[in-house]
């Protein structure tokens, strides 16, 4: 099965295709956000389907593998989650990278520790035949790496589900899924070699897996990233709003957002807006959309940029560190606060304090 030329010949076409995908979103032309965690991401998935190939075709490279293929598995997700906060955020969102890392540097030193203890991992025939322990290992790895990537890739659907303001939705969910899927297939042979169903963790329809995920992710990324950034009134072309509607739906979110704040709030979504205001999340994210020509995370921050310019010009908030006015206007990092800050006033907080400052000293 291993040495199989029709084998080899359908785990070529994935990682190739996948690669020149990611080469294409890295390097190619091209402003919309997140090209750079979606092209890392499918890096990444090349990466892990080389292994594949390598794998198949019987390479005696096989013996280095686990140090490239098992760290790469627990980067994936975290960045197809940095790609979908980023699309609906509508501003770059760096991934968290430190329990991925973390994962990946254990998943290194305890293939040292058993590369040092146990001579089939030095063995490319061993290896390559992938029976007794060398299949319960192989196994016991993929189970930890797969389920470490549905934490992420559950998050990152739930966000896409919540957020119906997002114009990339059906995008984001078939990417997601196909990944899910992907990681199924691999769950599922990994789980049935654990219980000795099949006499080693790789099967034929892995292969089949690959090149199918491949096809959807040239399909729908190079259709997604051919449409404009601003797609807001084309997604919104075939529904009705009428002006009167939108105009009493767009007076109520004002006095909302003046009265009760809720851009304070802690994790706030469109939905719960939807439901603060009692507008029909599809109408309230028209409104945004169309009428304010914002998508809601945009939206929401100019809320809590004006928050923090208004604590930062009054008295009483004088002594108040820059941090603790960013997170009593809604914002929930440093970071956050200084990118959305320089975005809507063309500075930083510190500055426009200083500015402040330098206006009292003149008053009086």
């Amino acid at each position: 099965m291993i040495g199989s030329s029709f084998l080899q010949d359908l785990t070529i076409v994935s990682p190739i295709v996948t690669s020149v995908l990611a080469i294409y979103l890295l390097f190619g032309s091209g402003q919309r956000m997140g090209r750079t965690s979606l092209g890392l991401c499918i890096a990444l998935l090349s990466v892990v389907l080389w292994g594949q190939y390598l794998f198949y075709s019987g390479s005696t490279l096989v013996l280095a593998l686990p140090f490239v293929v098992f760290p790469a598995g627990f980067f994936v997700s975290p960045l197809f989650h940095s790609f979908v906060m980023t699309q609906i955020r509508g501003k770059a969102s760096a991934p968290h990278f430190l329990i991925p890392f973390l994962f990946a540097l254990a998943s290194i030193l305890v293939h040292i520790l058993f590369l040092l203890d146990n001579a089939e991992l030095q063995s490319r025939e061993a290896i390559l035949n992938h029976s007794g322990f060398l299949a319960l290992y192989t196994s016991s790895y993929v189970i930890l790496a797969v389920s470490f990537n549905f934490a992420y890739l559950g998050h990152a659907i739930r966000m896409i589900l919540k957020e119906t303001g997002s114009s990339v939705g059906p995008a984001m969910l078939t990417l997601a899924c196909t990944i899910i899927c992907y990681l199924f297939v691999h769950l599922a042979i990994a789980a049935l070699a654990l219980l000795d169903i099949l006499p080693r963790p790789f099967h034929p329809i892995e292969a089949l897996a690959s090149v199918i995920m491949a096809y959807i992710f040239v399909h729908v990324v190079l259709r997604h990233s051919s449409e404009p950034v601003d797609v807001a009134h084309k997604k919104y072309a075939k529904q009705s709003l009428k002006p009167s509607d939108a105009s009493r739906y767009l007076r109520v979110l004002k006095e909302c957002m003046e009265s009760k704040k809720p851009f304070k709030e802690e994790g706030i979504t469109l939905q719960d807006l939807a439901d603060r205001t009692g507008i029909p999340s599809h109408h309230l994210s028209m409104v945004i959309n169309n009428d304010l020509s914002r998508n809601f995370f945009t939206f929401m921050n100019e809320y809590r940029v004006n928050e923090a310019r208004r604590l930062m010009q009054n008295p009483v908030y004088k002594d108040y560190t820059l941090l603790a006015i960013g997170f009593e206007a809604g914002f929930q990092s440093k970071a956050a606060f200084n990118s959305a800050f320089k975005k809507h006033t063309g500075m930083v907080p510190g500055e426009f304090r200083k500015k402040i400052n330098i206006s009292r000293s003149v008053d009086k």
